[in-house]
């Protein structure tokens, strides 16, 4: 069998769960350290820093350094510097206050109904777990 040349460890679910430490954990990461593989972690979390993540992650006895730690945010930085350098973003992150400027469902065209604002300000509030203000008027 080839020697590890490294492992990728997904954090919430193999490590933590809702960032408490899962049984057994920090004692398999520190095996892997004592036997010097290499290691990156990854994970899909929006909501905290690479720091943050590290701070939660050593917190829970399994110390790891912010640079170790590939997150989804990182991921895409790197993908919009690489394919869309110098375009400016809009990012969304938990937090902030949802205002909608009109709930409308649909709107009129040419060739028929439309998917207006509402139908996404829905799907955000949902995925969120947040209702938005809404500004203007909305027709159906």
């Amino acid at each position: 069998m080839r020697p590890i040349d490294g492992l990728l460890i997904d954090i919430d679910g193999v490590l933590v769960v809702t960032w408490e430490p899962i049984a057994g954990a920090a004692e398999a990461l520190g095996r892997l350290r004592a036997a010097q593989v290499p290691i990156r972690f990854a994970t899909n979390t929006t909501s905290r820093t690479r720091p943050q993540i590290a701070d939660a992650l050593t917190d829970a006895g399994m110390p790891v350094e912010p640079d170790e730690i590939l997150t989804a945010t990182v991921a895409t930085a790197s993908y919009l510097r690489a394919h869309h350098p110098g375009a400016r973003c809009l990012v969304l992150n938990e937090g902030a206050p949802l205002v909608a400027m009109h709930r409308n469902l649909v709107w009129q065209t040419s060739d028929g109904l439309a998917l207006d604002t509402g139908f996404y300000v829905t799907a955000i509030e949902q995925a969120a777990g947040v209702e938005a203000a809404g500004v203007g008027v909305s027709s159906v």
